[in-house]
């Protein structure tokens, strides 16, 4: 009897032992979780001391609370009462733990996931920033543009020079312009940190072309045409042509929806010059994606800014406006709003930026954590976070913000996470999605505040491997 108990052992140990190298399943295909509990009713009745108490519906959800409950109460480098942690099990529609995730802490880089969502939902995922230049007039024998350019110019953060520009007028045959120089742009100042932030945190003079301003963009333009040999007239720049305006009002009057083709529309507004003797010449188009992806995967602080304030300048009702402090609710507060029901003010949120730069920004951890769910409701959403914008730690091209954290063992290519630090607060946060190997998904979000950068990471480490342990 014996031996055959040996030999039964040995043929399973084999598959214990290959469990942590299995390879992580894809996200499911259906919507099969659309009870997710709203986050106006969980914000509102999470300060319920019942709620606190987590009813389990699982063995295995009731195992894992245990196992995160004998971390917290164990001796660590961290102090419990500086840290806030909320993990939800999409899949079973509970909550596994809550620690202290109603208390405001400044989310550093988290921020990013809240811009990230909001610029998805409202410019969808097929917008892009759009750049043109057009020329109106006729091209003589001698090289010489008897009449006006044209620039219609996003803030794009992916825009960095005029030199493919420079070479697409030279090869049109123009040597010389006659008439003015006529610049649309969709911001006019540079862009610029929140007053509470670093001033090192960002290297704002490396910043793109398109977010250093209207006089060294005019300036960058002209010195690149003149690399060229091409020649303008002393003084060619001229205020906006008031007819191109009429494109903005048309964008903000067919953006009463989720989503629009601004690439679209710029093809209308280039066919509608064309009519009126104008011709497209050079045009640039970079997918929100391509600045999305990096924002959240690297953490670009620059990306995140610019989006940020992108989604300003195209809802505000007001052209080219600047960067604001204050003055008036941000776009990401109003798709709060509107989408999730969440007045900002009356739950004690502040929302400085969209980089998480800002030392006194305060979000919660189940504010974040419902944010996800919100998102993992949403497929087209999801797919966009889990399959290609969130760092994956030990994945190639997927690990980011994350280097070599969880790289190797349960938790490599199935969690899928922002970073977030703040070296200076001693502000530590990790949030987004796991997949177990149970086959359950999981939204979680870990927040520090006053803790040393490394014991921080190493607390959200532990936790993310027990969730998909």
């Amino acid at each position: 009897m014996k031996k055959l108990t040996y030999l039964l052992l040995l043929s399973i140990l084999p598959f214990g032992f290959c469990m942590g190298d299995e390879t992580p399943v894809v996200p499911p295909n259906e919507d099969v979780h659309p009870t997710v509990p709203s986050i106006k009713a969980t914000l509102s009745d999470s300060t319920n001391s019942d709620v606190d108490t987590v009813n389990y519906v699982l063995h295995d959800n009731l195992r894992l609370g245990q196992k995160i409950d004998r971390i917290l109460n164990s001796k660590l480098n961290i102090n419990a009462k500086k840290l806030s942690i909320c993990i939800f099990d999409i899949s079973t529609n509970s909550y596994i733990t809550r620690h202290n995730d109603e208390e405001l802490m400044a989310p550093a880089s988290c921020m990013k996931l809240l811009t990230a969502v909001t610029a998805i939902d409202r410019l969808g995922q097929n917008y892009a920033f759009c750049d043109s230049l057009f020329i109106k007039g006729e091209v003589d024998a001698n090289g010489t543009l008897h009449g006006d350019m044209i620039l219609k110019m996003d803030d794009d953060p992916l825009f960095w020079d005029f030199r493919q520009w420079a070479k697409a007028v030279q090869q049109r045959g123009i040597r010389r312009v006659e008439g003015s120089i006529i610049m649309n742009l969709a911001r006019r100042d540079i862009l610029k940190p929140h007053p509470t932030d670093k001033p090192w945190d960002i290297q704002y003079h490396k910043l793109p072309l398109m977010l250093k301003g209207e006089k060294y963009i005019k300036s960058i333009f002209k010195s690149t045409l003149a690399s060229r040999g091409i020649k303008i007239k002393e003084e060619p720049f001229v205020p906006n042509d008031p007819n191109l305006n009429e494109y903005w009002t048309s964008v903000r009057e067919n953006n009463k929806g989720n989503d629009f083709d601004l690439d679209g529309m710029l093809r209308k507004m280039a066919l509608e010059n064309a009519s009126n003797g104008a011709e497209c010449i050079a045009a640039t188009s970079n997918p929100i994606l391509s600045v999305i992806n990096p924002m959240l995967i690297y953490s670009s602080n620059m990306k995140a800014e610019s989006v940020f304030y992108h989604l300003d300048n195209i809802y505000s009702g007001m052209w080219q406006r600047h960067s604001q402090y204050g003055k008036s609710p941000h776009e990401v507060e109003r798709f709060l709003k509107e989408k999730m029901g969440i007045d900002t003010k009356s739950q004690g949120f502040v929302i400085n930026d969209g980089s998480g730069l800002s030392p006194m920004n305060r979000l919660n951890a189940n504010f974040i954590v419902h944010l996800l769910l919100w998102s993992y409701n949403n497929r087209p959403l999801r797919d966009i976070l889990i399959q290609e914008a969130l760092a994956v730690p030990g994945i190639p091209g997927r690990k980011g913000s994350l280097k070599n954290r969880m790289a190797t063992g349960f938790a490599r290519g199935r969690i899928y996470c922002k970073t977030g630090t703040l070296v200076s607060t001693g502000s530590s946060s990790l949030a987004g999605f796991a997949q177990g190997r149970n086959g359950h998904w999981y939204a979680f979000a870990i927040m520090h505040k006053d803790t040393p950068v490394w014991n921080a990471r190493d607390f959200q480490d532990r936790i993310c491997r027990e969730i998909v342990r």
